[in-house]
């Protein structure tokens, strides 16, 4: 969406402006998902760390399986 955004395909407009971020429905799961980012962070630094090496899949199928 952002790269339409910048080749201006696309407006956004905020509709919940009046709103404090913390009311808004989805805060919730976007705190988990930085969560989950803070933790991946940790775990992919402790691996390097103790050079244990991490292999990404090639692809999503890849990681699914």
């Amino acid at each position: 969406m952002n790269e339409f955004g910048d080749i201006g395909k696309a407006q956004f407009i905020d509709l919940n402006k009046e709103e404090s971020p913390y009311n808004l429905p989805y805060t919730k799961q976007i705190k988990e998902c930085e969560d989950t980012e803070r933790k991946l962070n940790y775990l992919l630094s402790e691996s390097k760390k103790n050079l244990v090496d991490i292999n990404p899949p090639e692809n999503i199928d890849g990681f699914l399986r």
